[in-house]
């Protein structure tokens, strides 16, 4: 049986995709939704169940649980769920989807704005990867959704995932670097301009750490693979209206990164994809 974890997966990208793992699989697999809100995770879950039950083959299962990634209470009582219900280790694959966005350029003079992405993309993502990475199975996979918005022209080149790749080489200093960011925001020395700095400084620090931790647990017997990925611009409440690509466009990458032979990812350990294609970065 295949384990698969998908967060925020109440609505956008997050639900699309476990939609599309339900509807998809050929093999055993159980999927977890799991959402912050438990009101608007549970209605999510009725929809899958409604949407999808008369049209899933073999042994394909649904499950979900409440879990705020940026809630340590929730974390430990998620993993209390896993020990309990699936043992240790159980995961076959983390997607990292849960994130926040705020695009609406405006003031942000006490960094509110840039201490919640930051924490929430960043910091919290890679806290509840660690706290996870012990349940990982031989062969599993960490997917982390990350983003180009950065490339977007105007923005300055330290927002880039360039940049980081450039820069930071171990997760000490790449934190430090991240924590001083947010320190000036709180100092009201980082506007909450387009594209939002704070957005671009999480998402490539993300991916930075993706690369980061690859080669941290590359001698690890159990051979776990690491990538982020861009969806592109995608129609949801973080993308809006006025995105190109659909949902399901949107997963495409994850779910080729999710499903595609081990042996055939396992020389781009620690990339960034985009188009199911790793960026030259």
């Amino acid at each position: 049986m295949r384990l698969i974890i998908v967060t925020g997966a109440n609505k956008g990208l997050g639900f699309e995709l476990v939609n599309q793992m339900l509807l998809r699989s050929k093999t055993p697999t159980t999927v977890i939704s799991t959402f912050r809100n438990n009101e608007l995770g549970l209605a999510s879950v009725q929809k899958l169940n409604s949407a999808v039950s008369a049209k899933v083959k073999g042994e394909v299962h649904l499950d979900s649980h409440q879990l705020d990634i940026t809630d340590s209470n929730s974390i430990g009582s998620f993993v209390d769920f896993l020990k309990n219900k699936y043992g240790k280790p159980c995961i076959d694959v983390l997607v990292n989807n849960a994130g926040i966005l705020v695009a609406k350029p405006g003031p942000d003079p006490k960094g509110l704005i840039a201490e919640k992405t930051l924490n929430t993309n960043f910091f919290s993502t890679i806290g509840l990867t660690r706290t996870l990475l012990p349940f990982m199975k031989d062969h599993g996979r960490v997917v982390s959704l990350s983003s180009t918005f950065s490339f977007v022209p105007g923005s300055p080149e330290e927002v880039k995932p360039q940049y980081f790749f450039k820069k930071f080489t171990e997760e000490k200093s790449l934190i430090e670097h991240v924590d001083s960011i947010l320190e000036k925001a709180r100092a009201g020395l980082l506007k909450n301009t387009f594209p939002s700095p704070s957005y671009c400084v999480s998402k490539s620090a993300l991916s930075c750490w993706t690369r980061i931790i690859s080669k941290e647990f590359s001698s690890d017997p159990r051979k776990i693979l690491f990538f982020s990925v861009c969806p592109g611009w995608v129609k949801t409440d973080l993308g809006s209206d006025r995105a190109p690509l659909s949902t399901v466009e949107g997963i495409k990458t994850p779910y080729y990164l999710i499903t595609e032979d081990y042996d055939k990812l396992q020389k781009y350990n620690g990339e960034m994809f985009s188009n199911c294609t790793p960026l030259a970065l």
